[in-house]
């Protein structure tokens, strides 16, 4: 994970300022609860699935889910409710918005590691920027 502190542009060039890279904590998929598997159906899968949700967020928007199919890939991920009401879910409170995946747009394959390379103006600049 990657935080910056207000990169500048120049000349549609990015700056690199102060980054501070430092690997995640505990990935946030590990903080729903697994409430089991359930029968899905979905704009692009239809099948058993499994539920995760994440309530009680100390934010605007309180409740988080997601589901996977039984090889853990997404099928769908929504917020503002406990799962989407058209599928006999709890009825959610305020705005509830979800969006299925279409897995047969997946692409699986492997990402050239220069990619994540740091560009060379990075490497080397001395600008920097005051933050906060």
């Amino acid at each position: 994970m990657v935080h910056s502190a207000s990169p500048r542009r120049t000349r549609g060039a990015r700056m690199c300022g102060r980054a501070h890279v430092r690997t995640g904590g505990l990935p946030f998929w590990n903080t729903f609860t697994d409430k089991g598997e359930v029968d899905f159906s979905g704009v692009h899968y239809k099948g058993k699935a499994h539920y995760y949700v994440m309530s009680g967020v100390n934010e605007p928007v309180t409740d988080f889910w997601y589901f996977t199919d039984t090889e853990g890939k997404p099928v769908q991920q929504g917020e503002g409710g406990t799962g989407p009401t058209d599928q006999g879910y709890p009825t959610s409170i305020g705005h509830t918005i979800w969006h299925d995946y279409d897995q047969s747009t997946f692409d699986t394959s492997a990402i050239d590691a220069s990619v994540f390379a740091i560009p060379a103006a990075c490497k080397s600049t001395t600008t920097s920027c005051a933050f906060p």
